[in-house]
């Protein structure tokens, strides 16, 4: 009886010990990519920049990097500043403007990315990158005509100091921009954009120039 009992607390132990170490190791549940481009002047090449995330299982506070690894290419950046984010949609870990190396164009295709926590553990995944090539010639009024129905038209509205006030959809009765600064009496700027869900793992923004409010 004696044995027996012996026996179920080390295996109870050695339960417990394997549970508390495993508990901690991160797990990389999804990831997502959004490609943003933004318009200044009408016969300019558009900024372009990533925007990346991954969705974790497991406590973000505990991060340290992220490796973000174009396959093809080999080139990669090392996020060492992470930016963490957690809302009903899950835990979210990743960095908002990763820039293509100066002169070039963001690279397509597969990114293979590495988690580590402060513990030194890891996990990872890839995921592929993709966006019509077009984006980066035309003009920001034909922006919509390359995106075609997959896209939404929206609209980001600031006050001072670029304090956002308003990003949604673009409402049918704003004809023109008095009817926005109406709507929004603290604004000072805004910026349609058009959004779309490009792939199941590809968003693409793009942003069109921006609008002042005269005075």
């Amino acid at each position: 009886m004696y044995k027996n009992i012996t026996t179920f607390i080390i295996a109870f132990f050695c339960l417990f010990v394997t549970i508390s170490c495993t508990d901690g190791r991160p797990y990389c549940d999804d990831a997502f990519v959004t490609v943003v481009f933004e318009y200044a002047v009408e016969n300019e090449k558009p900024l372009s920049y990533v925007s990346f995330f991954i969705k974790l299982d497991s406590d973000v506070s505990r991060t340290a990097s992220i490796r973000f690894e174009h396959v093809q290419t080999g080139y990669f950046w090392t996020i060492d500043t992470p930016e963490v984010a957690v809302n009903s949609l899950g835990n979210w870990v990743g960095y908002s403007c990763i820039f293509p190396r100066d002169g070039e164009k963001i690279q397509q295709g597969v990114y293979r990315y590495t988690y580590t926590n402060k513990a030194g553990d890891t996990c990872n995944g890839e995921v592929t990158l993709e966006y019509p090539d077009l984006l980066y010639t035309v003009a920001p009024s034909e922006v919509s005509a390359v995106l075609g129905k997959k896209s939404d038209k929206r609209i980001a509205i600031y006050a001072e100091n670029a304090h956002l006030l308003y990003y949604d959809t673009y409402k049918k009765e704003w004809k023109t921009p008095d009817d926005i600064w109406a709507a929004f009496t603290s604004a000072v700027f805004f910026q349609q954009c058009y959004e779309s869900k490009y792939t199941s793992e590809t968003t693409i923004i793009c942003k069109m120039p921006i609008q002042l409010k005269k005075i």
